[in-house]
């Protein structure tokens, strides 16, 4: 959207940077400060904690590995690199089936983009925008999540 490159354009553009990303950029990730106490708390409480990633599912796997976060979360779910299971949409899909959620309103989407918040809203899951990712606020508040949190630290006041 942004740089008005056809399907054909767009699809090699996403390969060069799968090939960037899955040998250097991987690395290039940083933790949110505070990130592992706030997922070391939801545990402590009892939460089930999934991950809902448009990432690959293997990317998603490393780097939460090598952040020491992949022991907080009960369910890692992703895409696919072969252009299958691609749109949040169809990863949320993917991992409520699989944990066969039955009541997706008392499911909490925490999520940094505008796909976030739409693919919660999709499937009647209350929403939690965090404005310190890599949506912008303005696209995030535009989808009118249920919360909005401004740093980790805020996530565990409106999760109680």
């Amino acid at each position: 959207d942004c740089y008005g490159f056809s399907a054909e354009k767009s699809t090699e553009a996403v390969k060069f940077f799968r090939e960037y990303y899955e040998t250097k950029g991987i690395l290039e990730n940083e933790m949110y400060e505070g990130m592992d106490g706030v997922l070391q708390k939801l545990k402590e409480q009892g939460k089930f904690l999934m991950v809902a990633t448009s990432k690959p599912e293997k990317f998603a796997h490393n780097i939460l590995a090598q952040h020491d976060l992949e022991k907080y979360f009960d369910f890692i779910g992703g895409s696919f690199t072969d252009g299958s299971r691609i749109t949040k949409i169809q990863v949320l899909d993917y991992v409520l089936k699989t944990n066969e959620i039955k009541n997706p309103q008392e499911v909490l989407m925490i999520g940094d983009t505008k796909f976030d918040i739409a693919g919660a809203k999709h499937f009647g899951l209350k929403s939690l925008a965090v404005t310190y990712g890599y949506g912008t606020e303005k696209e995030l508040l535009e989808r009118e999540p249920d919360f909005v949190a401004n740093s980790p630290k805020e996530i565990l006041q409106i999760i109680k």
